[in-house]
């Protein structure tokens, strides 16, 4: 996967400094790359003092698209030697997606600062957002936690969606080095015995035994077919509710980056429906890279 363009959403939030450092260290890997630092103004300063000085709507627009330029500029020459500063106008998570599509950017990093309660549940976060309808990859920046892609895990359903989402984890971060794992968290589908097979009866648990064992099979030999690429990568298989065993693995191998697809052998990613690239977005510390599938 070339990276050709790094689109970095700056809304001079407490990330912001870090999404700079990490649009760094990503410099540092893809030389070639151009850097692009995104703001949308989605509101106008409501202070009198400031509009009582200006004639028109564009006038006001044009002051503070050059007062934001130039304090972007003020933070970014602090760790970029080279970038280009975009303002654009609206929401935030709208204007990304129109400008990373329209600019045909490779990677979008965006900071989530982990909101809950009601307000994230019904809303979501801008990320949350770009996430699901951005069809770029999109690199989610967490607080408290280190920019670094060391160890990296990859979490995968079988579907078409998560194999793609792993050949494009393994182009996009190798030049790093990392150490990857991959994991397949293997959940007892008991809808596929309703009208075939009773469940409880022996038959169910040899058929389960059976489904479980070939999952671990093709984890393994997924794992072994990039073993003799070069990389360094292991295989991990777990038995529980897909989320749930993700969150632990990240935290069991302190993992500094999930890299997965926004969708799933039977799931939408969606904030209402509760999707497991949802849920693994919302609820784990470390920074997540998510994935749109190819049309």
């Amino acid at each position: 996967m070339k990276v050709r363009k790094i689109l970095v959403a700056v809304d001079f939030s407490e990330l912001t400094e870090k999404l700079l450092l990490t649009a760094k260290i990503l410099k540092e890997k893809y030389e070639d790359a151009e850097i692009i630092l995104f703001h949308s103004i989605e509101k106008l300063p409501t202070d009198y003092n400031y509009w009582i000085f200006i004639e028109t709507l564009e006038e006001a627009i044009r002051d503070l698209k050059k007062q934001l330029k130039e304090k972007i500029d003020s933070m970014a020459s602090q760790y970029l030697d080279s970038y280009k500063i975009v303002i654009g106008e609206g929401n935030p998570a709208s204007e990304i997606r129109e400008v990373a599509r329209r600019r045909r950017v490779s990677l979008v990093i965006v900071g989530n600062n982990g909101r809950t309660g009601i307000e994230e549940a019904i809303l979501g976060s801008t990320s949350e957002k770009i996430a699901r309808k951005c069809n770029i990859p999109t690199l989610i920046i967490k607080p408290n936690e280190p920019v670094n892609f060391s160890k990296i895990l990859i979490p995968v359903d079988f579907s078409v969606h998560s194999l793609q989402a792993l050949k494009k984890s393994f182009e996009l971060l190798q030049p790093f080095s990392p150490k990857f794992y991959v994991m397949h968290a293997f959940e007892e589908p008991t809808f596929l015995y309703e009208g075939v097979v009773e469940i409880g009866t022996l038959e169910f648990f040899h058929r389960l035994e059976e489904l479980e064992k070939e999952a671990e099979g093709r984890i393994e030999k997924i794992v072994e077919d990039y073993r003799k690429k070069g990389f360094d990568v292991e295989a991990i298989f777990e038995k529980g509710k897909p989320w749930e065993k993700i969150l632990d693995v990240a935290h069991k191998y302190q993992v500094d980056l999930i890299a997965m697809s926004s969708h799933g052998s039977s799931e939408t990613f969606s904030i209402l429906m509760g999707s497991t690239a949802h849920k693994v977005l919302t609820k784990c510390k470390c920074n997540v890279l998510i994935f749109k599938p190819s049309r």
